[in-house]
């Protein structure tokens, strides 16, 4: 049975920014994992969101987000991790410390807002 790798984000601006690394996964995975991107910006029914995850999108307004879950454990938030990282993640269905709690670039920030 395939992994389930949901991305959560909030894109209200364009093209989603994670449309590469999603085609990534895809690419590396294969059969592997299932993977769905879900847009907060634009809800379309009930989404699978981790109970935590729920919790803290409601408390921060979504600044945690993009974040990606590993059947159903959240593996990184705030910040899309890179392809090493992300391949690490997905493997192991657990995060990393630095998956969690990003620091994050002015860059970075910019990404996270709507326009």
């Amino acid at each position: 049975m395939p992994k389930k790798v949901y991305l959560f984000e909030k894109n209200c601006c364009g093209p989603s920014p994670s449309t590469e690394f999603v085609s990534f996964l895809q690419r590396k995975f294969a059969d592997e994992i299932e993977v769905k991107v879900f847009d907060l910006g634009k809800p379309n029914g009930l989404l699978p969101l981790p109970p935590s995850l729920r919790s803290k999108i409601q408390a921060d307004g979504g600044e945690c987000l993009p974040a990606l879950v590993v059947d159903g454990t959240t593996v990184a938030e705030r910040k899309l991790p890179n392809f090493l990282e992300a391949v690490e993640l997905v493997r192991t269905g657990k995060p990393s410390q630095t998956s969690l709690t990003p620091v994050l670039s002015p860059g970075d920030r910019r990404n996270n807002r709507c326009c």
